[in-house]
């Protein structure tokens, strides 16, 4: 059995590559970190979350990868290269009193081309993977979004 270096601090999301020859984690130590399953170890970190990396996944096509953090006062979905770590792009969501819509989970769409974020008020927002851009919400009927 391959013993893995550990982050300083609790995991709170973790996947496999569809491959099943890398694994991603994030923890509360404010790092997500590629293992090579095989050796059991650690190929890269992605550093830039001021707060805690609570959930990451694999893009379909295993080029890039996604993080959600705990920034602070923000709440951020970094995107990075997967084999370099490199940081490509930050979506940033600034916490509102009372109307804040956290980020509460973040997914890929299988295509690789939009990410979804799923907020605490029930609202989905559609971004494009290549940009900044929000192209849609989705809202519960009757329930307004907190924009």
């Amino acid at each position: 059995m391959s013993r893995f270096p550990r982050h300083t601090d609790a995991i709170l999301s973790l996947v496999f590559s569809a491959d099943g020859k890398l694994l991603l984690t994030g923890s509360r130590d404010r790092t997500a970190k590629v293992w090579d399953v095989e050796s059991g170890s650690e190929a890269f970190s992605l550093r830039g979350h001021a707060g805690e990396v609570s959930s990451v996944a694999f893009f379909p096509e295993h080029k890039r990868i996604i993080t959600r953090g705990e920034d602070g006062k923000d709440v951020t979905v970094k995107l990075w290269e997967a084999v370099s770590g490199r940081e490509l792009l930050t979506l940033k969501l600034e916490r509102m009193p009372l109307t804040y819509a956290g980020i509460s989970a973040v997914v890929v769409s299988p295509d690789g081309q939009r990410i979804i974020t799923g907020h605490n008020d029930g609202t989905l927002r559609t971004w494009e993977a290549a940009s900044p851009d929000q192209v849609a919400t989705w809202k519960e009927e009757g329930r307004p979004a907190a924009e």
